[in-house]
């Protein structure tokens, strides 16, 4: 009886050492990944990296310059650009940002708390000749294919933005 009640307690002690290293390790790769995210070189390297992914997906031109992570700003991005697929800008933008705001998943409900839009260009339009806007190719892309061939219909989901500011944009 003595000797089942040691290696209980053995047992119990080598569970607590690695459920203690399991987290150690955890807490460790999180708070690397949370500096190697805030370097302003792995940010701009990411940015580069999602806005070449776009271009060749979307087949237009795609660029974003940096991009910073704020718990209190949120995501911000610098120097956007966005081509349509007749090669003319759609958005461009020194400086965009986003901060969050509220989120039920439950209710299907997203709020973006602010939206700034500094030194921008945004030209919604429809092309001679075609008869869609020159958006209408980036929602097309977002909108799953199963979605499109759907005939249920599926609960919607509200989307609003609480702040937009817009500063020297046309």
């Amino acid at each position: 009886m003595v000797s089942g009640i040691v290696k209980s307690k053995i047992t119990i002690k080598r569970l607590t050492k690695i459920v203690f290293y399991i987290l150690v390790v955890l807490v460790a790769l999180l708070t690397t990944l949370f500096l190697l995210v805030r370097d302003p070189r792995v940010q701009t390297f990411s940015a580069r990296m999602a806005s070449d992914y776009l271009s060749r997906k979307l087949g237009s031109e795609i660029r974003i310059g940096g991009f910073s992570i704020s718990f209190v700003n949120g995501v911000g991005f610098d120097d956007i650009l966005v081509m349509d697929k007749k090669n003319e800008v759609l958005l461009s933008a020194h400086r965009l940002s986003v901060r969050p705001g509220t989120i039920q998943l439950k209710k299907r409900i997203v709020n973006i708390g602010k939206v700034t839009i500094d030194k921008g260009v945004f030209q919604l339009l429809t092309h001679k000749g075609d008869s869609v806007l020159n958006l209408q190719y980036i929602l097309d892309y977002f909108v799953p294919k199963s979605v499109l061939k759907d005939t249920v219909p599926s609960p919607k989901w509200f989307f609003s933005i609480s702040s937009l500011e817009i500063k020297d944009t046309r």
